[in-house]
């Protein structure tokens, strides 16, 4: 853990990415006004600069004066008020996550994190999510919740483990040839395949979503979870995508939670729970950021991409969901 007592010096090296676990519910703006008050009250209790000196003339001016120097009332805190003021750190998410989204959620503070943050998204990094549904009916909203209505029912008696495996299989197959159509190449070609060793491809359009990875990691009907590799993705595609895969088995389904468990390089094993959302633990994972990120960069892309299709990914802790 990072100590540092003086408020000056901490406010020069708050700057870089860091790593949050958002819970759901929470929107993106809140998580940020809830991060940059916290940070601007830790800085506050530390160490902080002592008032200006002021020079005091006082006494008849037809007789002898007296000169003291003391500290200016116009530059205290009880006065002014506190030395660091929210609108003092400026933090920005890299890539936003939707409101109902738990998971890994990459901010960067100060102005060396800002253009840090812009440079991550820019590089489009793979996400991975654990997309929990409910088999059997539909909704206005595609998620199941206090604010949504069921809108149609369907039988998931036939619903087999295999059926969804192939099911997922085959939209992975379309999402990935329509990523080599993006980019004009064959994808039965040599060159598809000189592109796809060095890692997944990125199509040239940034608002089309494009799925690496579906797997079915748990199935107990009505209830199952599908891990998503994608990038340019939102929470309304992948609930979507979940009552596509149930129509394609002749039923219906309701996303019940959406989980992002990894954000390039960074999973939930680096985020911060929303109680170390506090200036210490900050540093501290900015530098933990820095160092994930320089490995990352003396990797060669085309020895180990970004995030490997074949590697299993535990699924989250109840713990990881507590506030």
């Amino acid at each position: 853990m990072v100590v540092i007592e003086e408020a000056a010096v901490a406010f020069r090296v708050l700057s870089g990415l860091f790593c949050v676990y958002k819970p759901a519910g929470l929107d993106k703006y809140v998580t940020r006004k809830r991060i940059i008050s916290n940070l601007s009250s830790d800085l506050c209790e530390l160490k902080c600069r002592p008032p200006t000196k002021h020079v005091f003339i006082e006494g008849d001016p037809e007789k002898a004066l007296t000169v003291t120097v003391g500290p200016s009332y116009a530059d205290m805190p009880e006065v002014v008020g506190p030395r660091y003021l929210p609108k003092d750190i400026i933090c920005q998410w890299a890539t936003h996550i939707g409101k109902r989204t738990s998971g890994v959620f990459v901010f960067g503070v100060g102005k060396g994190g800002i253009r840090s943050a812009l440079k991550f998204d820019e590089s489009r990094p793979l996400r991975v999510y654990h997309v929990s549904a409910r088999l059997g009916q539909a909704t206005d909203t595609c998620f199941i919740s206090p604010f949504s209505k069921v809108i149609e029912k369907a039988s998931y008696k036939a619903v087999r483990r295999t059926g969804i495996d192939r099911i997922l299989a085959a939209l992975q197959a379309n999402h990935q040839q329509q990523a080599f159509q993006q980019i004009g190449v064959d994808p039965q070609s040599q060159a598809a395949y000189d592109l796809a060793v060095k890692g997944p491809i990125r199509p040239l359009i940034r608002k089309l979503p494009v799925i690496y990875g579906l797997k079915c990691i748990d199935f107990n009907p009505p209830e199952f979870t599908v891990e998503v590799h994608c990038i340019n993705e939102n929470e309304d595609f992948l609930a979507h995508l979940m009552l596509d895969a149930a129509m394609k088995h002749h039923t219906l389904a309701a996303c019940t939670s959406i989980r992002c468990i990894r954000h390039g390089p960074f999973t939930f094993h680096d985020a911060l729970l929303q109680k170390h959302w506090r200036l210490p633990h900050v540093l501290d994972s900015i530098a933990k950021c820095r160092d994930i990120l320089k490995q990352q960069v003396e990797v060669k892309p085309q020895l180990q991409p970004i995030v490997p299709l074949n590697e299993e990914i535990p699924a989250v802790k109840g713990a990881f969901l507590e506030s």
